[in-house]
């Protein structure tokens, strides 16, 4: 019976991990790109966000992400790992350059063309 128990528990773990996030959520898988991206940026510049030990897990609204650029996309999973994974308080702050964090509260609001120019600035900022 403890095995037969296991084994549910097993199964409905798996299950859940591997379906769908729900109607209006982008599945997990479709944001593996992004999460590896996520982790190649961190391992160069020196931060331990190795998945190894790290929960790699955001949820998007599927609307926004059908309408979001390639950076807009990044900069949203950047974001959340930047709060799930480093532990990074959201910042509505500013530089003198006027160049906002991948941190801000309203990242999803950035032109795709100020995350493209600006990106690596950017990424090195979050890390």
């Amino acid at each position: 019976m403890v095995k037969y128990c296991l084994a549910c528990l097993f199964l409905l773990l798996f299950l859940s991990t591997c379906a769908s996030d729900g109607p209006g959520y982008v599945n997990q898988s479709d944001l593996e790109p992004y999460y590896a991206l996520f982790e190649h940026e961190g391992r160069i510049r020196g931060a331990d966000v190795s998945r190894a030990t790290h929960v790699y897990r955001v949820d998007v609204n599927n609307e926004y992400w059908i309408g979001a650029g390639e950076y807009q996309r990044r900069a949203i999973v950047f974001n959340r790992l930047g709060v799930s994974v480093l532990g990074r308080p959201y910042s509505d702050a500013e530089d003198v350059r006027g160049l906002r964090s991948l941190m801000h509260s309203q990242v999803y609001e950035f032109s795709e063309e100020a995350l493209e120019r600006g990106w690596n600035e950017l990424v090195d900022e979050l890390f």
